[in-house]
């Protein structure tokens, strides 16, 4: 299995801050030799990012994070929301991401993608305006922390795609999930966020 390069370009130094203009151009930006419309890495690779340097006993601290970048590109504009949200496929390239599960691939919850980086808490000011349409990186395996969770999360429930825009549904721990698990619950639901582990989605 290829992971691309083993470090990807991270033009503001963070995975969640990065936002590379799309360019209707084919020589807008050049990755190696590869003509790109404006992408810095290469759209659909997935990249090895380090844990985080801090204390051992912060949380994640041991999970390798991998993250892929796409073109996130809905087709009706969705309001950005304050952590990590769940994002889907929209076509068959598996380079193109939408918010929104009517718009995605089949319109089916299995086409889920991973999880969308950008986001206002991590990004003050964040509009959906800046990031409709441009290259940026999705989380696809490894923990996760303070992403947007639904009602009710709880620890060891898994998490998958569900109507709307940035939504997710929850399956309680012990009961078989009925779709693609977008991550497994590592906390209980506080302000909307929990802690996610997702096996890796390629």
């Amino acid at each position: 299995m290829s992971f691309g390069i083993d470090y990807p370009v991270l033009t503001t130094g963070s995975a969640y801050t990065s936002i590379d203009l799309y360019g209707s151009s084919l020589n807008a930006q050049n990755v190696g030799a590869n003509p790109a419309n404006g992408a810095y890495n290469t759209p659909g690779a997935i990249y090895s990012v380090q844990p985080s340097v801090g204390s051992l006993s912060t949380n994640g601290i041991g999970s390798q994070r991998f993250v892929k970048y796409v073109r996130y590109n809905p087709t009706a504009s969705v309001a950005m929301v304050a952590g990590p949200a769940p994002v889907y496929w929209k076509d068959s390239t598996y380079t193109v991401v939408t918010p929104t599960l009517s718009e995605a691939l089949g319109a089916n919850a299995n086409s889920f993608a991973g999880w969308l980086l950008p986001n206002t808490t991590s990004f003050a000011g964040l509009t959906a305006a800046q990031l409709n349409g441009n290259f940026c990186f999705i989380h696809v395996g490894g923990f996760l922390p303070a992403c947007i969770a639904p009602a009710g999360t709880a620890i060891g429930d898994a998490i998958i795609g569900a109507a709307g825009s940035f939504t997710g549904a929850r399956v309680a721990a012990g009961t078989a999930p009925t779709n693609l698990v977008a991550g497994w619950a590592r906390s209980a639901i506080a302000g909307g966020l929990a802690d996610i582990y997702t096996p890796l989605l390629t």
